[in-house]
Order: structure tokens, then C-alpha cells, then sequence
């Protein structure tokens, strides 16, 4: 989800200034005129340039990216390399009852786009160390995780099996498909 700095005057014409995560402009320049901001400017922010570890990660894998690679890119291209070669990924994207970053193993199975942007479609399978739950979305089953919302990922060792897609409303489990082109 793209960031935005704002800046403008309140209500007694004091100047104010802040960045908000938002879906789209729109949506940003609503949300702060909605607190009683008036709006000079609003700049979108770039991403977040990935981390050295996280390029590293990304190399380890064969895949090259340039060094201004964005945070996002780099989970990605991890995630997407998981999903083709099957593998499970860890991903920092929840947090345990304390706050402490919490690795999830995720079977990864397919991308999806939406307004907030790219989403990836995974299953989270019970864990032996899972921390106490803190809200639905951290049990065991299938999840769309936004992929600016991922602070890292890496690929493990251990693969896993294709899976039905089934959620509480589907009427029928469906397999999600996949295709792997080889390069020589």
C-alpha cells in the first residue's frame, strides 16, 4: 500500500505535516481533509529499498536484482521463486500477544491483485512454536497477505504438497494450478 506525505493547514491555520498509508490518493487526501487538514501538497512516497539482507537472500537464490531494489521486489521475487519451486517460506508479517515479530511458515500458492495492491494467496499450516493467537487471521488455513506488508521472507528447505483451495464459502474445493517453465 503506497505511503503519502502530506502537507497543509488545520482549522487556526497551523501548519501540519504527515504521512499516511493509504490505497490511493484519493483515499490519503480524504482522510486527512476528513480530520480538518486543508491540503497543499500530497507526495507519494517510494517504497522502502530493500535491506542488504533481504538482496542477499535474493541472490542466494540465483536471481538478480538491482541494488535499488524495493522491499516489496525482493519478497517477491523470494515468494514467487518458493511458489515455483514448491518450497515453504518464512515471512515476517505478524506479530505475537507481546509485539515480538513473528515468523509464519506459509505454503505459498499464487499472486492476486486488488485495489491495495499485489497479494500473496498462501496457506499457513499449524506450527509447533505458534505463539498464543491474537486474532483469526493468524490460525492455520488459507490467507492473502499484502505483499508491502511482509517485512521479510526466505525460502526453507522443506516442500510442500499440492493443497485443495477451500475456504468457508467456497461450494467446492478448487486446486489452484500453476505452470514452471525451465530455462536452459
Amino acid at each position: 500500500m503506497p505511503s503519502f506525505q502530506i502537507s497543509g493547514r488545520g482549522k487556526s491555520g497551523k501548519q501540519r505535516k504527515r504521512t499516511v498509508r493509504a490505497i490511493d490518493q484519493a483515499a490519503a487526501l480524504a482522510l486527512v481533509e476528513a480530520e480538518g487538514t486543508v491540503v497543499d501538497r500530497c507526495v507519494e512516497l517510494p517504497h522502502p529499498s530493500a535491506s542488504p539482507e533481504l538482496r542477499e537472500r535474493v541472490a542466494n537464490l540465483g536471481i538478480g536484482l538491482s541494488d535499488d531494489s524495493s522491499r516489496p521486489e525482493c519478497v517477491f521475487e523470494i515468494l514467487r521463486w518458493c511458489l515455483v519451486n514448491r518450497r515453504h517460506a518464512a515471512i515476517q508479517y505478524l506479530a505475537d500477544v507481546e509485539g515480538s515479530p513473528w515468523f509464519a511458515r506459509v505454503e505459498p500458492h499464487g499472486f492476486e491483485r486488488s485495489r491495495e495492491g499485489l497479494r500473496l494467496r498462501c496457506y499457513l499450516p499449524a506450527q509447533e512454536n505458534e505463539p498464543d493467537v491474537v486474532a483469526d487471521f493468524q490460525v492455520s488455513g488459507w490467507h492473502l497477505y499484502l505483499l508491502e506488508d511482509i517485512d521479510s521472507a526466505e525460502a526453507i528447505d522443506s516442500q510442500f504438497e499440492s493443497r485443495p483451495y477451500r475456504r468457508a464459502d467456497d461450494e467446492e474445493p478448487i486446486t489452484i494450478p500453476f505452470r514452471v517453465e525451465k530455462t536452459v
